[in-house]
């Protein structure tokens, strides 16, 4: 690009570029226009040079040559003037005088003016390129985790593993904040559509732009080729979806189990991924707690008190003189079906179908000394099922989907929770903090949980109910 040093009087001039204006000023003889076409046939370089030139005649032929003109030529080209002017002050310039001088300036200021354009189009391209990359930072780890897409079209088509994604957003699990609110955007509207994020949401999503571009050039071009092939797939919306959804679920796996779904050993793969969805269903069934409203535990404990009279009535003499030793020790509490309600819900069978001895020699130590009731059984507790709400009982079939072991899992979290929330007594002073922390309703432990650790073993100082 020509700079506009080269158009002082003491900076040498092309020769070739005095030719082309003269050429272009008819000032050549018919010899030398014939010289010189020739040369323009043959030489390229040569052609694009009168055609700068030209440009610049151009815009010279659209000034009109009348004093007013010159001297906003001569304002324009201030520079060029003040180099050129010559002692002698009387000399009257013309415009065909300053020609050579203006063509100059004029096609060094096309050059800047392509430059700026120029700079002005890689900034736009670099903005167009943060704003596609912010999309893909939205689902970082979707990208990250799930780039293998065979694997996820393998999930997608599993019922099992829709019924567990199902299961788990029905109590708030494997949902992708703030996923695709950039994503389903186009670049035009992404800006705005920043600017309206609410607070929180906007912080996650700054959270995951330094993430992104914390990564090294190598790993931020494996996540844009992954996130380009995935778009360019014709289910690429059901591939996105099942990504950000393993990318959550696999955080819960072990290491091993990772490394062996992703592997290419299609049968380890299978068997890897059927294990721990059933490990995902069964954790799922116990934390549906949580969805639990007071509603609900009112009715599945007057169910519990219904099935302990039901075997009082029925000859059950463990329930019936475990029950009477309840009242015999703790005379001045009005439910003295509670602690034989919680023999049978906190005793036998775990959750997962398994014997837990030492589970069951701590809890039986709350009951005091004596034959118990034994465990509810899977038929007890598919009774519950006539006294749930509608509502909640919804939550139980999507969680169970059908699935009698995950249904009876369901329903025994359902009654220990039931239990913990009417226990009456205080807390005795000599149970352990595990203890107490275990008996701690699900609800309030989820805030236990976020203290620190001073003020937990504070918490669990206190006179709280402790079955």
């Amino acid at each position: 690009m020509m700079s506009i040093s080269t158009l002082h009087d003491e900076s040498p001039i092309d020769p070739d570029d005095e030719l082309l204006v003269s050429y272009l000023d008819g000032e050549l003889s018919r010899e030398e226009e014939s010289a010189l076409e020739n040369r323009l046939v043959e030489n390229e370089t040569l052609r694009d040079r009168l055609q700068t030139l030209q440009s610049g005649w151009d815009l010279l032929d659209d000034l009109p040559d009348s004093a007013p003109s010159l001297k906003l030529v001569e304002s324009t080209l201030e520079l060029v003037v003040a180099d050129l002017e010559k002692s002698n002050n009387s000399k009257t310039w013309t415009l065909r005088s300053i020609r050579w001088p203006a063509m100059m300036l004029i096609a060094s200021l096309i050059g800047i003016g392509g430059a700026y354009i120029f700079s002005g189009s890689l900034k736009d391209y670099q903005y167009q390129r943060e704003l596609d990359d912010l999309a893909i930072a939205e689902n970082l780890d979707a990208y990250l985790r799930g780039r293998d897409i065979e694997l996820m079209r393998l999930l997608a088509a599993s019922p099992n593993w829709t019924s567990m994604i199902s299961a788990g957003r029905e109590i708030d699990e494997f949902v992708a904040e703030n996923a695709n609110a950039v994503n389903e955007t186009t670049l035009s509207e992404r800006e705005e559509v920043v600017q309206q994020l609410p607070m929180e949401k906007l912080r996650q999503l700054n959270l995951r732009w330094d993430r992104f571009n914390a990564l090294s050039e190598e790993d931020q071009a494996a996540v844009r080729r992954t996130a380009s092939a995935v778009k360019s797939q014709p289910d690429s919306e059901m591939l996105l979806n099942t990504m950000q959804s393993y990318a959550i679920w696999s955080q819960s796996l072990t290491a091993e189990q990772r490394d062996t779904i992703e592997s290419s050993d299609t049968l380890a793969r299978r068997a890897a991924i059927d294990e721990a969805i059933e490990q995902t269903q069964i954790a799922i069934s116990q934390r549906s707690t949580l969805k639990l409203d007071e509603q609900a535990t009112e009715l599945i404990y007057f169910a519990l008190q219904q099935i302990v009279r039901n075997r009082v009535v029925n000859g059950q003499d463990t329930t019936k003189n475990h029950l009477e030793r309840m009242k015999e020790r703790f005379p001045d509490v009005e439910d003295h079906y509670f602690g034989t309600i919680a023999a049978m819900v906190f005793s036998g069978s775990s959750r997962t179908g398994n014997s837990n001895n030492n589970s069951s020699r701590r809890r039986s130590s709350w009951f005091g000394s004596g034959e118990r009731p034994s465990p509810i059984t899977n038929s007890e507790l598919a009774a519950l099922r006539l006294v749930i709400p509608d509502s909640t009982l919804e939550i139980l079939d999507l969680i169970a989907h059908g699935d009698p072991l995950l249904e009876t899992i369901t329903l025994r979290a359902w009654s220990e929770e039931a239990t913990r929330r009417h226990f009456p007594m205080k807390r005795p002073e000599e149970s352990t903090y595990l203890e107490r922390y275990i008996a701690t309703p699900s609800r309030d432990r989820d805030a236990l949980d976020l203290l620190p650790p001073k003020e937990i073993l504070g918490e669990l100082s206190r006179e709280t109910p402790f079955p």
